[in-house]
């Protein structure tokens, strides 16, 4: 669906850590799909599934989440896409 995170693809871009989030997070400017395209677009990476993210707002419900699921990513994400 539409707006919610995937299993991000874009291991091969280099990343940067994102301090305002648990350690393992990382953040990559994926450059855009559209042909001719200079764009970059910031994406935030969950540490263990590597669960691609748009906004940072989108990352703390994931975390809160996360808490409530035992640290499992997978769950997570579940409970986040209903």
């Amino acid at each position: 669906r539409k707006g919610h995170p995937t299993v991000g693809n874009d291991s091969h871009i280099s990343s940067e850590p994102v301090e305002e989030f648990p350690a393992g997070w990382v953040t990559r400017k994926v450059p855009r799909s559209a042909k001719g395209s200079k764009a970059l677009d910031k994406f935030h990476y969950s540490p263990k599934l590597q669960y691609r993210f748009r906004s940072k707002p989108e990352v703390r419900r994931f975390l809160a989440l996360l808490k409530t699921s035992g640290g499992d990513e997978a769950v997570a994400i579940r409970k986040l896409k209903r």
